[in-house]
């Protein structure tokens, strides 16, 4: 009996991770390192961003936040992106998550069935074919053509 599914025993463990690791280890030993592995901003965090956490904290707003973001937040990022984007969506049709790959996996949890085929254009994000795994689904690595870079809602521009 294995304590864990099948369908996570398939993926394997992350590069970028792996890589980070390194880098850190590398450090540790006083080698001159610069890791472009995980994306951690090269700058610390704001004042103001930094402030307006410690207000918030100090007003009492240690609880979980809504799933998917609150709504204030989601207006906020539908006027932004309508003010700065000219793209228009409804608060109701936004989901915040921690980042792009949270964002991702939980879209492919919600979308595949088992064995579903997922096209990946090559190159593509370490996480992506391991991601299509871990929802059931097939990742089907496609190299990507220039007449597909051009126009990616083409999707017969695709390699063979």
């Amino acid at each position: 009996m294995h304590a864990f599914s099948q369908r996570i025993l398939r993926i394997k463990p992350s590069p970028t991770l792996a890589l980070s690791s390194q880098a850190a280890l590398m450090r540790k030993e006083g080698k001159p390192v610069i890791s472009l592995a995980v994306g951690e901003p090269d700058f610390p965090t704001p004042k103001i961003i930094v402030e307006a956490a410690q207000d918030s904290l100090r007003r009492g707003r240690t609880k979980y936040g809504t799933a998917g973001g609150g709504l204030a937040l989601r207006k906020a990022i539908s006027e932004k992106l309508a003010r700065e984007n000219s793209l228009y969506f409804d608060p109701e049709s936004i989901v915040v998550g921690m980042g792009a790959k949270e964002i991702l996996f939980h879209l492919m949890l919600s979308l595949l069935n088992e064995k579903d085929e997922v096209l990946i254009p090559a190159p593509y994000w370490v996480s992506y074919a391991d991601q299509v795994l871990a929802a059931g689904g097939r990742p089907v690595i496609v190299p990507m053509s220039e007449s597909f870079a051009e126009n990616p809602m083409d999707l017969e521009t695709l390699k063979q």
